[in-house]
């Protein structure tokens, strides 16, 4: 946005105003945006549990009885969180922002258009997914060894070597991470299609899924996995056998 707008910032520079009245502006916007999708997220969310509430006991799933209860800290944390977030990831496009300079960027030569390139805009998702693909495989393998702790104390107890126990959580997140590329490749091309023929309307629009960039997701899946393994299963090797044999 900020590269959009850069002959209106030009403009304000021009006129008198300071590159700190710029910033402050820039960081105004962005604390407004912040309060309002945290609002909007925070008010989801709550409709959400709502609906969860009544939707469980009616599917005949066990549900504690009572009203929903929503205390201040749940209603003003994710508020701060959402707040402080925003106004973090604004802090450098406002400081760019603020200098712009008054004449040179007025010429229409002049205004930047790189951050808005379909290469940067699609590296920085991808590197967003591999980021909380790295977080999730490694959260779900932990969780997993934490509750089988006894399991691979006795697979250590009959034979078992650690680079083979290692290599077995390896291979477990490998294939969760293949199996959840997989899924993530076919839902988001099943949902492409619908949006492209659902906004085609009478133009003739050619759904088209390019195969070179299919493959590079699907190996940076299946590294992200191999990553996300790592450190669990270094932790896995390193079990005392006797303590995990003997925990419950």
């Amino acid at each position: 946005m900020v590269a959009q707008r850069t002959r209106e910032n030009a403009l304000l520079r021009a006129l008198g105003a300071a590159r700190h009245q710029v910033l402050a502006s820039t960081l105004a916007e962005a604390g407004a945006v912040a309060v309002i999708a945290s609002a909007a997220g925070l008010a989801g969310g709550i409709g959400v549990a709502a609906g969860l509430q009544a939707l469980f006991p009616a599917a005949g799933f066990p549900f504690p009885d009572g009203s929903l209860v929503i205390g201040a800290v749940s209603l003003l944390l994710p508020l701060a969180v959402g707040v402080l977030v925003c106004l973090g990831s604004a802090v450098l496009p406002a400081v760019r922002a603020g200098r712009t300079a008054p004449l040179a960027a007025l010429r229409e030569s002049a205004v930047d258009d790189s951050g808005a390139s379909r290469t940067r805009v699609l590296a920085g998702l991808l590197a967003l997914a591999v980021l909380i693909a790295l977080l999730g495989i490694a959260n779900t393998l932990t969780l997993a060894l934490h509750e089988r702790t006894r399991e691979m104390g006795l697979l250590r107890a009959v034979g078992q070597t650690r680079s083979q126990l290692r290599s077995m959580v390896r291979w477990e997140s490998v294939l969760v991470a293949a199996f959840g590329t997989a899924g993530g490749l076919l839902l988001g091309g099943l949902l492409g299609r619908v949006l492209v023929e659902a906004s085609a309307g009478d133009t003739a629009v050619v759904f088209d899924l390019p195969p070179l960039r299919l493959l590079l997701v699907a190996l940076v899946g299946i590294a992200a996995g191999v990553l996300a393994g790592r450190r669990p299963a270094r932790r896995a090797a390193r079990l005392n056998v006797l303590r995990a044999i003997a925990a419950e």
